[in-house]
């Protein structure tokens, strides 16, 4: 698996995590009424925890997707890793066995 990609894949994977306690801790100040939160549209606040918790499940789903590829990539890459270390070793019998 490309170095690149594995960052990339427990990067988006601990941006996903700090977002979801984001939005549940948005949900939270907009289900206690704060003031700071729903000044502008104090009526609206069922749409808004309705649409934040689609978003967070939109977020959950993607941190399990983006981590299963990375896991899975890793895994690739150690079995590829194992395969060639095999052919070498069978190699350097051959040559031996000559």
């Amino acid at each position: 698996m490309n170095p690149i990609a594995k960052c990339c894949g427990f990067y988006c994977s601990c941006i996903l995590v700090v977002s979801f306690f984001f939005f549940g801790i948005l949900i939270q100040l907009i289900e206690d009424r704060n003031w700071w939160i729903i000044r502008d549209f104090p009526h609206e606040t069922d749409t808004k925890i309705e649409a934040l918790t689609i978003v967070m499940i939109m977020n959950a789903v993607c941190l399990v997707l983006c981590a299963g590829c990375t896991f899975v990539g890793i895994r690739a890459e150690k079995q590829e890793q194992l395969r060639l270390e095999k052919e070498e070793e069978a190699e350097e019998l051959e040559l031996k066995q000559q």
